[in-house]
């Protein structure tokens, strides 16, 4: 199976996933392994994840005036 084909199989798969469709379901209608189901709707969760560093704490009023400043 190369790049393409992969890629196009975890849409599919992840669609149908999304439409209440079972990991074994899955499995068995494309004839693939659960492994790389769970790979395909694993990266479906890393799609929709926001970053850790898009999140930046708020500081402010904890000190890190005084840090910045050097006490």
């Amino acid at each position: 199976m190369d790049r393409r084909q992969k890629v196009e199989l975890f849409e599919v798969i992840r669609r149908g996933y999304a439409a209440g469709e079972t990991i074994q379901g899955l499995s068995k209608k494309h004839g693939v392994h659960r492994r790389m189901v769970r790979q395909a709707v694993g990266t479906l969760f890393l799609l929709n994840e926001k970053r850790w560093y898009e999140k930046r704490p708020d500081w402010s009023g904890h000190g890190a005036d005084r840090a910045d400043a050097g006490l």
